[in-house]
């Protein structure tokens, strides 16, 4: 293999299931940037009308590319999702596959996740991270870095009332707390960034990987939108599968022409087997 390290990280949004369908997406982009990591934004399980043996099949095919695929070597790092975090909290959320609980507990702590991360001054959460839930429950101003150093240390803390905190909810997505890094719904992020930080997150499907500067006029704060690759409830692709590649201190979604490697992403509900049939 004919690797060229480039100092760049390459950003994967929410699988939900269709790992054997979106990682031979990761590995031509691999091919293309060579970047000096990877990083998934969470929500490796549960999908529409997915079932017990769909979750435990995408998790062991993530297992396998990780440990022994064409690019195991590179350095990657897995973020938590919400429905990823309620499989380790043992509680029900819409989607979740209770029956098979431990074992997909087993397998995501296997990749040793992580809450947050810090990558070229940008703060790489799942959901994203609110003012008002940050100054609740820090109360301080800190650095990029020291904010994802701080949520990991929460989330390696295991007490169950920091736990809860990271899972709190918002009213967006029918909550009654402050939107947490989990939760946090793309309304309620721009209405109330984490101030003076540049932000990556998965969790709001988007039709391409985009910046709320380019959607807002006169938006101060960075924050891009990388959920490409979720589905409808039709089981129609909501984006276009693109990824997101952060280098020199810029973000900048993949503009290599991908589809000329692999079929293209809007034909994902006709070759995701054993799913689309069953949505309606």
């Amino acid at each position: 293999m004919n690797y060229k390290q480039t100092n760049c990280t390459l950003v994967v949004g929410d699988m939900h299931n269709k790992e054997q369908l979106v990682l031979p997406r990761v590995d031509a982009a691999i091919e293309i940037v060579q970047p000096s990591q990877v990083v998934f934004l969470g929500d490796y399980v549960d999908e529409w009308a997915s079932s017990d043996a769909d979750v435990i099949a995408a998790l062991r095919s993530l297992a396998w590319w990780n440990k022994s695929g064409t690019y195991a070597d590179v350095p990657k790092t897995f973020l938590l999702g919400n429905h990823d975090f309620y499989y380790l909290l043992g509680e029900q959320l819409s989607g979740t596959h209770m029956d098979v609980r431990d074992e997909v507990c087993d397998m995501l702590l296997k990749l040793e996740p992580r809450m947050a991360l810090e990558t070229d001054g940008y703060l790489l959460t799942h959901a994203g991270v609110t003012q008002s839930w940050f100054s609740h429950n820090l109360a301080r101003d800190v650095s990029v870095r020291e904010a994802a150093f701080w949520l990991n240390e929460m989330y390696d803390s295991g007490d169950e009332l920091v736990w809860d905190m990271l899972a709190w909810c918002g009213p967006a997505r029918g909550g009654f707390e402050l939107p947490g890094p989990l939760w946090a719904d793309r309304h309620e992020l721009i209405d109330d960034p984490l101030h003076f930080t540049k932000q990556v997150v998965g969790h709001s499907p988007v039709t391409t990987c985009c910046n709320a500067q380019e959607m807002i006029p006169d938006f101060k704060e960075e924050i891009w939108f990388c959920d490409t690759l979720s589905l409808m409830r039709t089981g129609t692709p909501v984006g276009d599968g693109s990824f997101l590649v952060i280098e020199d201190g810029q973000a900048r979604p993949l503009d290599c022409p991908l589809e000329l490697v692999i079929p293209s992403w809007t034909t994902v509900a006709d070759t995701y087997e054993g799913l689309a049939a069953n949505f309606l």
